[in-house]
């Protein structure tokens, strides 16, 4: 994450320390905390941006997630279940924000102008390309290609099956490409 959004950017895979196994089994406990938040916020601000194409909102989300952690800390099973629980949260709390968003903000269709329509936060043109797409295809694509996750962990997270999210994936891609198209023409 670039550091002029307050974030540092995550250094490697995901460190193994947030992490303790005992006899009894896995054991999270709050001393982890800290660890957990700085291993994977940046991973859930992102999933949060992506989704709501607004910085506040995703500092918002990304709060409640953890927040939510802390809460169910008792629920986590394992180390890759801390993972794809984090990923769950942030889609759902972020669905639930853009939602909340869009009741108290509606706006009719003939105030909108097609620049506040368009998602401004992203410098790189590829990832604003990216937050076109339908909410269906972007979150796959930015799990698959940002996230570096899987098809079966996408498939986990998102509650879909693996054929549906290499479907998404190959029909977000379709719809990337011709998103990145007519803006070459029209330049």
């Amino acid at each position: 994450m670039d550091q002029r959004f307050g974030y540092k950017p995550s250094v490697g895979k995901h460190s193994d320390k947030v992490y303790k196994h005992s006899e009894k089994g896995f054991i999270f406990d709050d001393n982890l905390i800290e660890e957990v938040v700085n291993t994977y916020s940046d991973m859930v601000y992102r999933i949060a941006l992506n989704i709501l194409c607004n910085r506040e909102d995703a500092n918002d989300v990304m709060q409640d997630v953890f927040l939510r952690l802390v809460r169910s800390k008792s629920k986590i099973k394992s180390k890759e279940h801390i993972k794809h629980w984090l990923i769950k949260v942030s889609i759902n709390c972020s669905k639930s924000k853009a939602t909340e968003s869009y009741k108290k903000n509606t706006v009719s269709i003939s105030e909108i102008s097609e620049s506040s329509i368009s998602c401004t936060n992203e410098i790189d043109e590829t990832i604003s390309s990216v937050m076109k797409l339908p909410e269906k295809y972007k979150v796959p694509i930015h799990l698959y290609y940002y996230q570096q996750l899987t098809v079966d962990e996408i498939s986990k997270a998102l509650g879909i099956t693996k054929s549906g999210v290499r479907s998404r994936l190959s029909r977000g891609r379709n719809m990337l490409k011709e998103i990145l198209e007519k803006e070459d023409n029209n330049e």
